[in-house]
């Protein structure tokens, strides 16, 4: 499990990123030092990517079957 707590999303992007085959790409700098926290199984990205896409900030590009690009919803 991966834990977090106001944890900045390029943090816990990039502990995902080490576990992973799939690859999670921030593409706005000044976004990656949004903060996140909660508890995520390290195995299920399309989870974690599904819970950082419900609140309505991250929209989620997935380019293939192992990258994932986060965006600030416009």
């Amino acid at each position: 499990m991966m834990k977090f707590a106001e944890l900045p999303l390029r943090d816990a992007v990039e502990q995902s990123n080490r576990r992973n085959a799939t690859r999670l790409v921030i593409a706005d700098a000044a976004f990656a030092e949004r903060k996140i926290g909660g508890t995520f199984a390290e195995d299920q990205v399309e989870a974690f990517v599904r819970l950082l896409e419900r609140d309505g900030e991250v929209t989620a590009e997935r380019r293939g079957a192992r990258e994932i690009v986060l965006r600030r919803a416009p």
